[in-house]
């Protein structure tokens, strides 16, 4: 793959993401999306902590205390209203 134009850079720095076509294989995105699913579907949204920047009492949680080994889920308060899997 090539290096990003400025173009593109200039994007990024304007919208938070860059769109890179054919980045990926549909077979691979396929693949990604299975797998998302999967760890979605095994997460105990129940759980889930809720992650703020304003409010630190999550840090002090057991979850974020001993999850730096592991993947796992946090949220913002807006997307704990919509199913994990909505985010698909």
């Amino acid at each position: 793959m090539s290096p990003l134009t400025t173009k593109q850079k200039n994007s990024f720095d304007e919208n938070g993401f860059l769109v890179l076509p054919d980045f990926f294989s549909i077979k691979e995105c396929d693949s990604l999306m299975s797998r998302m699913a999967t760890i979605i579907d095994a997460a105990n949204d129940e759980s889930s902590t809720i992650f703020s920047t304003t409010d630190r009492t999550h840090s002090q949680e057991d979850y974020f205390l001993t999850s730096g080994e592991r993947y796992g889920f946090s949220m913002s308060n807006k997307a704990r209203t919509q199913p994990l899997r909505s985010f698909l």
